[in-house]
Parts: C-alpha cells; structure tokens; sequence
C-alpha cells in the first residue's frame, strides 16, 4: 500500500468516526479528545510503511505520539516536559551515530545526487550543483535549513524530495523551468508554495518532475524561486 492510500485510509477512518457521532452512535469528540495523539503515531507509521528516505523523521513522530498518548492516559508518571528533552538528545546521538546514505557536507556547494540533511539545534544553509538530482530527505528539529537548488539539473526520470520540520524550519529555492508537485502535512505548523512554476507555461507533461512531500509539525516549510 502507497503512502496516498494510508493518508486516504486515515481521512477514511476519522470521516466514519464523526458520521457516528452525527448519528449518535457514539461520542466520537471524546474518543478524539482523549486519543489524538495517536494522529502522530499514524503519521510515524506511514513514513516507515511507505518507506520513506526519512526512516528517523517516523521515529520521531511515534516517540512524540507515545509520549503525549501516555500523558492523557495517566500512565506516565513524570510529566511530558522532564523526559522529552533527554529523549531528544537520545534520538539525535542515535541518528548520528547510524551511517548515511550519502555524506553532504554541512554547509557550501553539494555535488551529491542525494541530499540527506538532518539538523538538530542548528542550521545548514547549502547550494547544490547536481547535473543529475534525484531528490533525497531533509529533517529539521530544533533548527534551520536553507537548500537552493537553482544550480541543480534535474535527473530526467524526475526526482523525490521529503522535507519533514519538526520545531523547526526548512526553506527550499527551486528553478522556475522545473515541474514541481508539492504536497503535504501541517500538524499546528505549515507548508507553503511561493514558486511561479505553475504558471509558467514553457513547461509540459514531458518534462521531469520534482515530487516535494513536506510534513510539518510544530515547524514551517517553504518552497519558493
């Protein structure tokens, strides 16, 4: 199963819940209120299931899930706020310890095909210079990322971009003659399309196509000329 089928298995699954409510089934308000953190844990799962380039990005959102679902339930019993930073230190000493995939470097030009960015309490702001982009993964916690990709030939079987912001920013310059396809996920955060490309009427259904999945949460996304 595709990522867009879960995400419309998920729309499915709250759909039927509040037609229960309307028809009095069941009070579907106080199943949501007391269980919406399980929405983060979803969007974890999808990541992982639909295997995503951003496998960290999934943890992330099922760590922060289960944490909040096990403080409405009472279980915990120490409040949210005394474990989560000590948790977020584990999760990044575990992400940088775990090889990547390609090794960019921080800041400055990248001639990498594959971005694979991951920033925590800091920020990277680089330029890549691919003849052949083929997309990658950019996570943001707790920081900053700016990528300019003007430079940048796209890979002529076209390319997939996973931008996941978590308390976090991520901000993405991308060529006006490029097919762009954006979609995303705003959990109290949001993604934004600033770009021209939709209406530049140089481009057609033959030319490559940069797919740009942006989940946010708590954090911002924008991608812009």
């Amino acid at each position: 199963m595709n990522k867009r089928s879960l995400w419309g298995a998920l729309l499915i699954l709250l759909g039927v819940g509040f037609l229960c409510e309307t028809l009095g089934v069941f009070d579907f308000s106080y199943v949501l209120k007391t269980w919406w953190p399980l929405i983060f844990i979803a969007i974890g799962i999808i990541q992982l299931l639909t295997k995503s380039t951003s496998y960290f990005g999934g943890f992330i959102f099922i760590f922060i899930g289960t944490m909040l679902q096990l403080r409405e339930l009472g279980i915990l019993p120490f409040s949210f706020s005394e474990v989560f930073w000590p948790s977020v230190l584990i999760l990044i000493g575990i992400k940088v310890i775990l090889p990547k995939s390609t090794k960019s470097p921080l800041n400055g030009e990248i001639s990498e095909d594959v971005l694979d960015h991951f920033v925590a309490f800091s920020g990277i702001n680089s330029r890549s210079i691919s003849r052949n982009f083929k997309g990658g993964s950019i996570f943001a916690a707790f920081g900053g990322v700016d990528v300019d990709l003007r430079d940048a030939g796209l890979s002529p079987e076209g390319a997939m971009l996973e931008l996941t912001a978590a308390f976090g920013g991520i901000d993405v310059k991308v060529p006006e003659n490029w097919n762009i396809v954006i979609t995303g996920v705003p959990i109290f955060g949001g993604w934004e399309d600033k770009t021209r490309n939709k209406y530049n009427s140089q481009l057609n259904s033959n030319t490559p196509v940069l797919k740009i999945k942006c989940v946010a949460a708590f954090g911002g996304i924008e991608i812009k000329n």
